[in-house]
């Protein structure tokens, strides 16, 4: 697995340790590819305490990790350590690594899974 090897690696371990975890046969992988239309009647917009209109609401991921290929337009924003969420800058010629809580756990808080949000952008994007 080279993804979990990189890991494992920058974690001072070694190249398998992570991998070792995962077995082809037991191991679930899946890829998701959305896209997020206009619409004239956006449903279930999401008010934030902070006001924010959202587009999805606080959550970490479950996963191991994931790749998001981000697009242009600004909705991503990161729970920050002094409490409050901060815009993600985007970038639409790289992708987004965020660990999720099953790497959180598997390196014990060395990679945290990231509490995060989406803000309502009812702009045509995938």
């Amino acid at each position: 697995m080279f993804i979990s090897s990189g890991f494992s690696l920058a974690l001072g371990l070694e190249e398998d340790a992570l991998g070792d975890h995962f077995k082809q046969a037991d191991t679930l992988s899946s890829a998701v590819f959305i896209r997020y239309p206009e619409m004239e009647d956006y449903p279930n917009i999401i008010i934030a305490e902070d006001g924010t209109e959202l587009g999805y609401g606080a959550h970490q991921d479950v996963d191991l990790l994931v790749l998001l290929a981000q697009s242009n337009v600004q909705n991503l924003q990161a729970l920050t350590g002094d409490g409050t969420y901060r815009d993600v800058p985007p970038n639409d010629t790289c992708f987004l690594v965020n660990a999720g809580t099953y790497m959180d756990y598997l390196t014990h808080g060395v990679y945290r899974a990231v509490w995060h949000r989406v803000k309502h952008r009812n702009i045509d994007r995938l």
